[in-house]
């Protein structure tokens, strides 16, 4: 690679690319279901957007927040909180209504200075480090065809992919007993480095989920287990009891991250990297795959040099190497650590 001394600073004022700095979405909640009858639709309508913001920041406290910490100081309940100046926008995803009804999926949008500021005044530490996907595997034994749908769907539109542990879904072939093996294509996609099988067991008049997480060269680690008295109708197929079981199992494993944060993890490493590339396009994979892992592990990108065919820059991320790597795979590059420095470049393992 020819990096030549006289690039060096034009190459960085005009070839650097303008990375996403921010991580706005650990601010915002999607999939937030509302259903909603009044006297006409407008005023449903009007109840329905209300609703949803309510419902939005109680999850985004508890997103940001430890359990912990929350019961001992409290936290800020969205009955007494003038949501206005905290909300930035409200989406429609989804939407239907009637006569008097009105039913929709949202997505709000918070201020994250002024929720920052809201929770820390509590007194309540606040926790916005994301870390890699974590690829979730819904499996049902015992149940019905439509109950197994249910059941994913108690994930897919739970609005667990915004989290500090983003939750990818994985393929409905996916199932059986926990297996790394059989986890590794569809993890790898998703840029996860691991997965968490949450397999739901309908015995008799009780529903079970045992939570089990496989990756590479690591035995099987169980998470815990839920149990809950199995009523359903046909109409429902158990989708009420699925939401609330889908929204306890994440809630453990993105606890379990914000406690390793509280105890001094996911602190930030500094990467210095070559990034070897035959033509522009190539180049400008890097740089659009780097953008999306700011979504994620990666911070503070700085592009020191440019020449025809390579670049030096630098980084933050939080993770391991090993998650960093998966993060990058997914969007189409690949990553090595070395003693001498990493290196990057287009295409994927």
């Amino acid at each position: 690679m020819r990096l030549f001394a006289s690039l060096f600073v034009a190459a960085s004022l005009l070839t650097a690319p303008a990375f996403a700095a921010g991580r706005g979405d650990v601010f915002s909640v999607s999939d937030v279901a509302v259903d909603v009858t009044s006297a006409d639709s407008s005023r449903a309508r009007d109840l329905g957007f209300s609703l949803a913001q309510t419902v939005a920041f109680d999850r985004l406290v508890k997103r940001l927040t430890l359990p912990a910490d929350v019961q001992r100081a409290g936290a800020p309940a969205s009955a007494g909180t003038p949501l206005d100046q905290y909300v930035d926008g409200v989406d429609i995803q989804q939407e239907g209504r009637s006569g008097t009804r009105y039913l929709a999926r949202m997505s709000v949008s918070f201020n994250a200075l002024a929720m920052r500021k809201l929770l820390t005044d509590k007194g309540l530490t606040v926790y916005e480090t994301r870390t890699a996907p974590v690829l979730v595997a819904p499996v049902l034994a015992g149940g019905t065809p439509e109950q197994a749908a249910a059941w994913r769907t108690a994930w897919e539109q739970g609005g667990f992919a915004e989290e500090l542990v983003p939750v990818a879904v994985a393929p409905a072939t996916l199932t059986g007993a926990p297996d790394w093996a059989q986890a590794q294509q569809a993890a790898a996609a998703a840029g996860a480095s691991t997965a968490l099988y949450v397999v739901a067991r309908v015995e008799g008049a009780t529903l079970a989920v045992a939570l089990t997480e496989v990756a590479a060269g690591a035995p099987p680690r169980g998470l815990g287990q839920f149990t809950t008295a199995w009523q359903t109708s046909s109409a429902d197929n158990g989708a009420v009891l699925f939401r609330a079981l889908a929204t306890a199992a994440n809630d453990r494993v993105q606890n379990e991250w914000k406690q390793k944060l509280a105890a001094g993890a996911g602190q930030r490493a500094r990467v210095a990297a070559i990034v070897t590339f035959a033509t522009q396009a190539e180049w400008q994979q890097v740089k659009s795959a780097l953008a999306q892992a700011s979504q994620t592990l990666v911070s503070d990108i700085q592009v020191e040099a440019v020449a025809r065919d390579g670049a030096t820059l630098s980084f933050s991320h939080t993770g391991s190497d090993a998650q960093l790597a998966a993060e990058l795979n997914r969007y189409g590059v690949q990553y090595a650590p070395g003693a001498g420095g990493a290196t990057l470049r287009a295409g994927r393992l």
